[in-house]
């Protein structure tokens, strides 16, 4: 039997009937610490859905994603505005991990958020509490916060040729992250700890196997997010620019731009 995937973008106001039921019933799966009134609250947050569908049209898998602008003072201290995409629950089942439909059709979609605005720098925040999601960081993209400084290189201009001012990712990452989470936010760790976990992997599913967490992007996930299993979160960020992304990544991104 067939395994793939097809990827459809909604966006939160024309969900189709029934998506948020099969979406939750995922997640329940899942995690822990969590309940349906807790999932909706953090959907309605958002401003898109990444959905996976098998032949069956069953949902697979999803991410979710709040787009917004953010106005910030450069280093030259001028008020300069960013997109924003931030990054909420992203699950596949496990029996289709491994596949790359909802990363590419995440970095696809992401290229059309940039055409809209193609002068605005376009910034991924991302809070990770598994390691499988830090590592999309290392896979579709060259320099990142945080990691380690020999797994990441540097992106000197943007997809548009046109040079920025350096905007700092880990300033830039405070500021954001200070802004949307305000006290459970922890600058000094870079990490997101609320006083009760507002979600966490089940018993199970948040084992990493001894052979991987001695691969250094694990290794440096795990430095950083010691209580991932409790649901605490890093907040990740990079910018999605066609020369800060690898060469599959960038190939989506720029089937977005187009």
């Amino acid at each position: 039997m067939s395994r793939a995937l097809r990827a459809q973008i909604q966006t939160l106001d024309h969900l189709a009937p029934g998506i948020e039921d099969g979406m939750f019933a995922i997640y329940n799966r899942y995690y822990e610490a969590t309940s349906r009134q807790r999932f909706l609250a953090d959907l309605n947050c958002k401003t898109h859905v990444v959905l996976l569908f098998d032949e069956q049209n069953r949902i697979r898998g999803f991410s979710t994603i709040a787009r917004y602008f953010h106005t910030m003072v450069s280093p030259l201290n001028i008020p300069a505005t960013v997109q924003v995409l931030f990054s909420g629950d992203t699950i596949i089942e496990h029996d289709y991990w491994g596949q790359q439909t909802l990363p590419i059709a995440w970095i696809e979609q992401a290229g059309r958020f940039k055409a809209q605005h193609p002068d605005l720098p376009l910034y991924w925040l991302l809070i990770v509490k598994g390691y499988r999601t830090y590592r999309y960081l290392s896979v579709f993209t060259k320099k990142y916060y945080p990691a380690a400084p020999e797994l990441t290189s540097e992106c000197a201009r943007d997809d548009t040729g046109k040079d920025y001012p350096s905007i700092n990712l880990q300033s830039l990452s405070h500021g954001l992250a200070s802004e949307k989470f305000n006290k459970a936010y922890n600058k000094d760790t870079g990490c997101i700890v609320f006083p009760e976990s507002h979600g966490h992997l089940a018993e199970g599913w948040a084992d990493i196997p001894e052979r991987v967490k001695s691969r250094p992007e694990v290794a440096y996930f795990l430095a950083r997010n010691p209580g991932f299993h409790l649901g605490h979160e890093l907040v990740c960020l990079t910018e999605l620019c066609a020369d800060n992304l690898t060469r599959r990544a960038r190939t989506a991104f720029e089937r977005g731009l187009s």
